[in-house]
């Protein structure tokens, strides 16, 4: 998620196979975040989640009779 790059050309020259990587890579990095604030968040009320999840990613994570898409 921190990663810094030297310039523009160094972000934006990198190959759609590294690009893709970087973003996937980034989002599983932020979902542990995310996961933690929700579990810590559901103790004390209902919460509702919308993030870019996959229904078997979000099978993972909860039953699928929580999951509305």
């Amino acid at each position: 998620m921190n990663k810094i790059f030297k310039d523009a050309d160094e972000f934006f020259g990198r190959t759609v196979e590294e690009y893709k990587k970087w973003l996937i890579d980034n989002t599983r990095e932020q979902l542990d975040f995310v996961l933690l604030d929700l579990i810590r968040l559901s103790q004390n009320q209902i919460v509702l989640c919308d993030c870019h999840l996959t229904v078997e990613e979000a099978e993972k994570f909860t039953e699928s009779s929580r999951i509305v898409f």
